[in-house]
């Protein structure tokens, strides 16, 4: 899966959103509130994040796993 990340290149764009407020008139009283995105910071190699994550996960698994086994006692 981490071989397959590298070679798929797959990129995401994080934005954030801040709100823009712009006065149209003061009489009457009337304003617009509009969304402003922006990009915050783009993530590549979605691939080899996902492989990762899963190979940590499995590792921890074993670990927990394998001291369990080894603390129980047989009887």
């Amino acid at each position: 899966m981490v071989v397959l990340g590298f070679l798929l290149t797959w990129e995401r764009d994080i934005y954030t959103f801040y709100l823009k407020f712009k006065i149209i008139s003061m009489n009457p009283p009337s304003f617009q509130v509009m969304p402003e995105p922006q990009v915050a910071f783009t993530i590549s190699y979605l691939g080899v994040i996902l492989a990762s994550f899963l190979l940590i996960s499995a590792v921890a698994h074993f670990i927990i796993g394998f001291l369990k086994t080894r603390d129980m006692k047989i009887t």
